[in-house]
């Protein structure tokens, strides 16, 4: 899978599916591989079995979150990235993913940056991006309670 090689990953899961049902691992990577080929579908089934085999898999909740970011049900796609945070609050990812969620879709860029600067802290700041994010938020939010204070 790392390696490109999409078409035979798929088919090594698959066969590992077969062999230890009960593993979440494949069940996980299986579901990436849809999702990253948009068969959100079927990646969402593989994501369902995969916690039906691990109910405390965070990647899989993590990926549940995205599927349903893209079909714009924004409140579902924020309780799968809590519920992954719940399980793991060092889950860099899902911090990442909310953070995301909250500024670009729900609006709540307070939420977002907060999100933003756990993220941060978990990859020990190594996102440029990622920090040029936090500065606009605390400069856009810095603006806003100036003008607050200024019309008081």
């Amino acid at each position: 899978m790392q390696s490109g090689d999409v078409v035979s990953a798929k088919a090594a899961f698959e066969a590992l599916t077969e062999k230890v049902p009960n593993y979440s691992g494949p069940w996980t990577n299986l579901g990436i591989i849809s999702a990253e080929q948009r068969d959100y579908v079927k990646a969402e089934a593989y994501f369902n079995e995969a916690l039906r085999c691990q109910s405390n898999n965070t990647i899989a909740m993590n990926w549940l979150g995205y599927l349903r970011a893209v079909r714009k049900d924004y409140s579902s796609a924020e309780k799968w990235y809590l519920r992954a945070i719940a399980i793991d609050p060092r889950y860099a990812e899902a911090h990442l993913n909310i953070a995301m969620l909250y500024e670009a879709n729900m609006r709540r860029p307070k939420d977002a940056l907060e999100h933003y600067r756990i993220y941060q802290s978990h990859t020990n700041g190594e996102s440029t991006l990622v920090a040029a994010w936090i500065r606009n938020l605390e400069e856009s939010s810095n603006y806003v309670a100036s003008n607050a204070e200024l019309s008081k």
